[in-house]
């Protein structure tokens, strides 16, 4: 997983012009995707999305071009037909910030959280540059538990780990645009899984 947060500065000559936008995807939504494609009557690699690992086994990193007012999920057939790669697409939605996004929020009662700001669609951008989440405090933890939202915090303060682990949870069962309530963390070579805010079994005896 290493490589595919390497080599941001490629070349993009071979991608056609326009904006790539990064959309974090779990994986029952590829699958989703995949069969509306096909139903589409789309086969083989043109059924494929163009994706990465973001957290392996959990969350894949693909992409979405825009189109007018429309932004559907690259292919593996259109990577082809261009000669480019998932690299070439990284870099060039990559470039879409040049500053930090990530904006302070307070938490009522105490404790903090970042959250990202920026053009709409282009809030997962901040993934492609793993440097910007040292803001936020040594260990930083990401979601993105509904699109448009990616959220930042330090994992120092465990009470502001369950308010916001939380808070995710809630996003992702009552928000349109549901993608994960997971909880990562940058390890220095890419993401992995640090938890979630999982819901609590009403059998489950109380404290």
């Amino acid at each position: 997983m290493v490589g595919i947060w390497l080599g941001v500065g490629l070349g993009l000559a071979a991608l056609p012009p326009g904006d790539f936008l990064p959309q974090p995807t779990s994986v029952d939504e590829r699958i989703a995707q995949a069969e509306r494609l096909r139903a589409q009557g789309k086969t083989g690699t043109a059924a494929e999305l163009a994706c990465e690992d973001l957290v392996q086994n959990e969350l894949y990193l693909c992409y979405r071009r825009v189109e007018g007012d429309r932004a559907p999920y690259v292919t593996q057939a259109e990577l082809a037909a261009w000669g480019a790669s998932t690299a070439e697409v990284r870099a060039r939605a990559a470039s879409l910030l040049t500053a930090n996004p990530l904006q302070l929020r307070k938490i009522e009662g105490g404790g903090q959280y970042f959250e990202v700001v920026c053009p709409p669609g282009r809030e997962a951008v901040v993934l492609l540059h793993p440097e910007w989440l040292s803001v936020v405090g040594p260990v930083p933890l990401v979601t993105s538990p509904v699109q448009g939202v990616v959220l930042v915090w330090d994992a120092m303060d465990p009470e502001v780990n369950k308010i916001v682990a939380v808070g995710a949870r809630k996003m992702f069962e009552g928000y349109p645009g549901a993608i994960s309530p997971l909880v990562y963390r940058w390890n220095g070579a890419g993401f992995v899984a640090w938890g979630d805010a999982r819901p609590r079994d009403p059998a489950a005896p109380t404290r």
